[in-house]
């Protein structure tokens, strides 16, 4: 975690991701946004992205 509180997020390691999708489907769920939002939801009930966060809650002395 960096000083202003930004935490990287749960689809992406590296800050970016870049995924493919049918229009449909995204049509779907009510546009690009809430489509976007969904993918981050499901994302961040990983069982990786709990543990990370775990991580970061606990202070290191190292």
């Amino acid at each position: 975690m960096t000083s202003d509180n930004r935490v990287p997020l749960p689809v992406s390691e590296t800050g970016y991701k870049s995924g493919v999708a049918a229009c449909a489907d995204v049509d779907e769920m009510g546009g690009a946004v809430p489509f976007a939002l969904d993918w981050l939801d499901y994302a961040a009930e990983s069982r990786e992205w709990k543990a990370y966060l775990e991580r970061m809650r606990q202070l290191t002395l190292f």
